[in-house]
């Protein structure tokens, strides 16, 4: 079961909205703003779930996170959603289906402005 999620962005209007939502809906959100320190804030707080950006100090800063976690026995079991709009930004929103392959950590792929009934939703069904 879902309880603590870390949230990964380097947009803080966006990090706050979305740990007011989360926390709302009785979640234990902790937010990280540095694509770099991200790794280690997940060892350090050992999350249930990451919600995690593509787009941060490179254009697939998030990418390179998931591909580390999944290469590290002690973070490829925690699942990932990615929350970006990576896919719309560069037009290869037929590419998602092949990045969930690509890593087994990474559950699901939601495009921003994500609305936050669907983003309840998919943390729900994990």
């Amino acid at each position: 079961m879902i309880k603590n999620i870390l949230l990964v962005d380097d947009d803080s209007d966006f990090t706050d909205a979305v740990k007011n939502f989360l926390e709302a809906a009785n979640y234990n959100v902790d937010v990280e703003n540095k694509d770099e320190k991200a790794i280690e804030h997940i060892k350090i707080s050992k999350p249930d779930l990451v919600l995690l950006d593509v787009l941060m100090t490179t254009e697939t800063s998030g990418f390179e996170i998931a591909e580390k976690m999944n290469s590290d026995d002690a973070l490829n079991e925690i699942p990932v959603i990615f929350l970006t709009a990576y896919f719309k930004r560069t037009g290869f929103t037929d590419k998602e289906e092949e990045i969930i392959k690509k890593w087994q950590n990474v559950k699901y792929i939601l495009d921003k402005p994500v609305k936050p009934s669907i983003l309840l939703g998919v943390i729900q069904k994990l």
